[in-house]
C-alpha cells in the first residue's frame, strides 16, 4: 500500500507529465498554422500523381499532386514571379488550370519552400490570407485566393529542391 504523502507525489508526477505532454504538442511547428492543416498531411502522405513544369489540369479540384520542378532559368513563366529569388540554384514550376467552373475561394498548401504565383487574365491574384510555418516536416506553407470562374495559371518559384508537393482544397 503506498502512503497518503508517496500516492500524491506520484499523482503530482502523473499530472505535471501530462501537462508537459500537451505543452510538447502545443509547441510542434505544425501546431502553429493558422489553420488546420490535417487533410493536405494526409494528402501529401498518399501516392500522388506527378505533374511537371507545363503540365496541365483540365478542372480545379480538391487533392493534392508531386510537383517535379525545373532550374528556374529553365522555366517559361507567364509573367516573372512577383518575388526576388533568394538563390541561384532554385526550382520552378508552371502548372496551368484549364477551368474554373465558378468563383471560389482555394488553399494552395505547399510542403516546402516556393513563392507561389496565382496568374488569371493576365494578371497576378492577390492571396486573402497565408500562413507558413518553418521547421514543419511535410508542410512548409498555405495561402488563400479567390479564384474568378475560367483558366489560371500556377506558378512555383525559388523552391530549394526540384521535387514538391502540393495541394489544392476548395474552401467553399
Amino acid at each position: 500500500m503506498v502512503g497518503k504523502s508517496a500516492g500524491i507525489a506520484i499523482l503530482a508526477a502523473a499530472l505535471i507529465a501530462l501537462a508537459s505532454a500537451g505543452q510538447a504538442q502545443q509547441a510542434s511547428p505544425r501546431g502553429k498554422f493558422a489553420w488546420p492543416l490535417d487533410q493536405e498531411k494526409a494528402w501529401f502522405s498518399s501516392t500522388l500523381k506527378t505533374l511537371r513544369s507545363g503540365d496541365a489540369i483540365a478542372q480545379l479540384g480538391d487533392g493534392a499532386y508531386a510537383i517535379e520542378m525545373q532550374p528556374m532559368g529553365a522555366v517559361k513563366f507567364q509573367k516573372p514571379p512577383e518575388t526576388a529569388l533568394k538563390s541561384d540554384q532554385a526550382y520552378g514550376a508552371v502548372i496551368a488550370v484549364s477551368n474554373v467552373p465558378n468563383t471560389v475561394r482555394y488553399q494552395v498548401t505547399l510542403s516546402d519552400e516556393a513563392w507561389i504565383d496565382i496568374l488569371q487574365n493576365g494578371a497576378f491574384a492577390k492571396s486573402v490570407e497565408h500562413s507558413g510555418v518553418k521547421g514543419c516536416e511535410g508542410l512548409r506553407k498555405s495561402v488563400r485566393f479567390a479564384f474568378e470562374k475560367g483558366p489560371l495559371t500556377l506558378q512555383l518559384s525559388g523552391a530549394p529542391s526540384p521535387k514538391l508537393r502540393l495541394a489544392l482544397k476548395r474552401l467553399d
